[in-house]
């Protein structure tokens, strides 16, 4: 199981079409999402934003625009809750 990577994985794309994982998967730079993610892919502009580590519930839309607008990009529990 450890020698077990994404090229060794067959999707079905379509009725006829297969694909490797390894093809369809995005790779990304280690830290790539610790900057500027303006020029990262679609998924990860509309949804990064969104994530908070210290919890599996997503941040509310209105607070990420808040939080776009304003100069830092770190907002407390309290501050995403009354936003």
């Amino acid at each position: 199981p450890s020698e077990l990577s994404a090229h060794h994985i067959v999707r079905r794309v379509s009725d006829n079409k297969v694909s490797l994982l390894s093809k369809l998967l995005m790779r990304m730079a280690p830290g790539a999402l610790l900057g500027d993610i303006s020029d990262q892919h679609k998924v990860f502009t509309d949804y990064w934003p969104l994530a908070n580590a210290g919890s599996f519930r997503a941040n509310s839309l209105r607070a990420h625009s808040s939080r776009a607008n304003a100069s830092s990009a770190t907002a407390s529990p309290s501050e995403l809750q009354s936003a």
